[in-house]
Order: C-alpha cells, then sequence, then structure tokens
C-alpha cells in the first residue's frame, strides 16, 4: 500500500513511520467515545472489526476488483 500511495500522493506518505497505536489501541478508544455517546460496546466493536482482522488475499482483491468492474 505504501508504494501505491508513494506514487498517487507523495506528499503525504513522505514522512510515514506507520502507526503508533495498536489495533487493541485503537479499539479501546472507539469503544470510549462510542461509550460517551451510548452507542455501541466493545464486543459489538469487535465484531465489527473481526473480519478486517485477516488478510486479504490476492484471490480476494482480484474478486473485488472483478464485482467492481461488473458494476461501471
Amino acid at each position: 500500500m505504501y508504494v501505491c500511495w508513494m506514487r498517487l500522493f507523495p506528499e503525504l506518505v513522505q514522512d510515514f513511520e506507520g502507526f503508533d497505536e495498536t489495533p487493541e489501541d485503537a479499539t479501546k478508544e472507539v469503544v470510549h467515545l462510542m461509550n460517551e455517546l451510548n452507542f455501541i460496546s466493545t464486543d459489538s466493536v469487535d465484531e465489527l472489526i473481526a473480519p478486517y482482522a485477516v488478510p486479504m488475499l490476492n484471490e480476494d482483491l482480484m474478486d473485488i476488483q472483478e464485482g467492481n468492474k461488473d458494476t461501471t
């Protein structure tokens, strides 16, 4: 992804060294913000992000790309 963004928008990723927080820290922050709004629980957030925790395979990306071609 870094190489793609570097070609598309080099000013954006020029000094990027990665994210400081872990996925768990990000989840805690989301839960904290949502709790302030009485909107969501930790279990709900974990359930929402679970599908994205598994890396996508090239085959998955190719299926998505083919699906996008069908809608244009």
